[in-house]
């Protein structure tokens, strides 16, 4: 989503509209996402009289939510920016999609570019690496260990790099929060600073920078 004016949400009500493949029965719930400190919050359900259903509630900025389903595997995460439409796939949750969602699109577009590549390279690490261990081969064990911090650090640039690069969108500051742990204090607050002046304005950048300002907030230095 590029920036616009945060006053455009003002409070308005949204609806999120959604169908559960195959569900006609059982109940959904909405959760908002807890980014820092807090955990998932149940904001809302709602029972299924037929395989739709739809939450309405005050949106003055993107915000991150779950949604599970009675009897359902896994859970759903998006971002709520204005209208959006689900489609629940409740045998996997975890592959439901959006419809009509800018800042989804672009969450997408990461995950297909960034993270799904480094998780896959990273778990093909993993799992050779315990091979090697079972094999008590110590040569390979180093070699591995190694070539997992390449494969961190190439990871750390690709996010860093996209962040620079989309400094007007929201995705970037939902990028930053899912990843701001690992990157560190002082690489957050330097990608942070180089958000848009609307986005850095936002309520969810001043709860990411009042956690990293505060020395108890465990994460790397």
């Amino acid at each position: 989503m590029s920036v616009c004016c945060l006053a455009s949400y003002a409070q308005d009500k949204q609806v999120l509209r959604g169908e559960v493949i195959g569900r006609k029965s059982g109940n959904v719930y909405l959760y908002a996402s807890g980014s820092f400190r807090n955990g998932h919050q149940l904001v809302d359900s709602v029972r299924l009289t037929s395989s739709f259903f739809s939450f309405t509630k005050p949106l003055d900025e993107p915000a991150a939510y779950f949604i599970t389903v009675d009897g359902a595997v896994g859970q759903f995460y998006f971002v709520w920016d204005k209208a959006v439409v689900v489609t629940l796939k409740p045998d996997n949750l975890n592959e439901s999609a959006t419809e009509d969602s800018p800042v989804n699109e672009q969450l997408r577009s990461f995950a297909d570019t960034v993270e799904t590549a480094y998780a896959q390279r990273k778990k093909a690490n993993r799992e050779a690496f315990a091979v090697a261990e079972e094999a008590k081969d110590e040569a390979k064990l180093e070699q591995l260990g190694q070539a997992y911090f390449l494969l961190f650090m190439q990871e750390w640039y690709a996010i860093d790099k996209y962040i620079r690069t989309n400094t007007d969108t929201w995705a970037s500051l939902f990028v930053l929060i899912k990843y701001h742990k690992s990157l560190g204090r002082k690489a957050t607050l330097e990608l942070l600073s180089k958000l848009s002046p609307v986005i850095q304005s936002s309520r969810l950048a001043g709860q990411l920078k009042t956690n990293l300002d505060d020395a108890s907030y465990i994460i790397t230095p």
